[in-house]
């Protein structure tokens, strides 16, 4: 687009056909005439394709493949990442290609998996800032919401956990592993005894999942693929659904009667939308698609009522629609928030964005229509957390604590980098 103004002009276009679902991250090469982008979704090496095209339109060809997007630092440096550490490569412009092998220049970087998004900032003199991880491991904790206080630590040894979802009676949870810097495995833990089984394995990528009704069965999405993925407990097999369709997805539950899967996906016109997919093989339904995003979804327990977040007004907002079957929309919150129903769907509990830890409770009123009856602060979320599960009793959380005091995020400034390169 003219720094004039104008019309934009399109000069990329993903191979939908070969799964490519965005082009993102432009970075202008010295030439001003060609430039280097991020493919995504990521493949199932963990990494996305860094491709090379031009102003004029001219065709896209990908030159590599990277964790994260690249920054550019003259002479002729790229920055990105490898094993998600900071790394610099040569780059030769004018045959626009890489050159030789990354060399490393820091340590693992905090950065956003799979967005293609680059996890470091350059300055035209040479100087680098970046954030760099912080492994803090955390235990699991039963936390008393009334009364205020801990009940009691399942024995279970402290890890890279960062998700927690309970299963539906309570006795056995999930939990996502940081396993590697660019990977994380799903973990069912007993926790009566504290025993654990890993439900992935490489090249797997799940950061969360949630639990069939049952309790028999976890469904998660590979995070490199965009596959739906439902495991069974009972006999360990796993099956796969949407393998084809490599759009960003997250998966939110199942319907009561445990025959769907509700999940998320991003679509580049409408946004993020909220699907069911019928695990007998059926194909997948839309369930809410407009322009705005439609995300957290959650059915309710009685199979009448469909809770999301709706950004339509411009906050997040909590709403509530019948579930397949018409009816008005009915808007939780004001101001932004979001929410959820009780397990036997008789209450609505909801959190607001200008006091996030106080927690409301309303009674659900279901004639002539949907709607809330008057609202009270029931307890407040301690503010100390990695991540929480409710309890089906409502009045404990099983959350995940930070299992020794986090060092200060720091970002770190590298000025004259070239010195410091040590090869890998």
């Amino acid at each position: 687009m003219s720094a004039n103004g104008g019309t934009p002009v399109q000069v990329t276009r993903p191979d939908s056909a070969h799964g490519v679902t965005g082009h993102r991250f432009p970075v202008l090469l010295p030439d001003g005439r060609h430039f280097l982008f991020v493919s995504v979704p990521f493949g199932l090496d963990n990494k996305g394709g860094l491709c090379v095209g031009s102003l004029d339109g001219g065709p896209t060809r990908e030159i590599g493949r990277v964790e994260s997007g690249v920054v550019w630092q003259a002479p002729d440096w790229l920055i990105t990442t490898r094993n998600a550490a900071l790394v610099a490569w040569r780059f030769d412009f004018h045959a626009l290609k890489m050159v030789g092998d990354p060399a490393t220049i820091g340590d693992p970087l905090v950065g956003s998996q799979y967005s293609g998004g680059p996890v470091v900032s350059a300055s035209a003199g040479g100087t680098l800032t970046f954030l760099t991880r912080q492994e803090t491991p955390a235990r699991l904790e039963w936390y008393d919401l009334y009364a205020g206080h801990p009940m009691g630590t399942p024995p279970l040894a402290a890890g890279p956990y960062t998700t927690v979802n309970l299963s539906p009676d309570d006795r056995r949870a999930i939990v996502s592993e940081q396993s590697e810097p660019t990977r994380s495995d799903i973990v069912l833990v007993e926790l009566d005894r504290g025993v654990t089984s890993r439900l992935t394995q490489a090249p797997d990528n799940a950061d969360y999942a949630v639990w069939s009704n049952d309790g028999t069965r976890v469904t998660y999405v590979e995070g490199a693929s965009g596959t739906v993925r439902v495991r069974s407990l009972i006999d360990g097999s796993t099956r796969a659904f949407l393998a084809d369709d490599h759009a960003f997805k997250r998966v939110y539950g199942w319907t009561p009667d445990d025959r769907a899967v509700l999940y998320g996906r991003l679509d580049a016109a409408t946004k993020w939308d909220v699907w069911l997919l019928p695990v007998d093989g059926s194909p997948p339904q839309p369930c809410l698609r407009s322009p705005a995003n439609e995300l957290a979804a959650q059915i309710s327990s009685d199979g009448r009522w469909l809770k999301y977040t709706s950004d339509e007004s411009g906050a997040t907002e909590a709403c509530v629609v019948p579930f397949k079957a018409p009816g008005l929309k009915y808007q939780v919150t004001i101001g932004g928030g979001d929410g959820a129903f009780s397990f036997d769907a008789r209450r609505f509990y909801y959190a607001l964005v200008k006091d996030p830890r106080a927690v409301w409770a309303a009674e659900v009123r279901t004639q002539p229509a949907f709607s809330l009856g008057p609202a009270k602060v029931v307890f407040h979320i301690p503010g100390d957390q990695v991540n929480w599960a409710l309890a089906r009793d409502e009045r404990r959380i099983l959350r995940l604590v930070p299992a020794e005091k986090p060092a200060p995020q720091a970002a770190t400034i590298l000025e004259n980098w070239p010195a410091a390169i040590r090869k890998p």
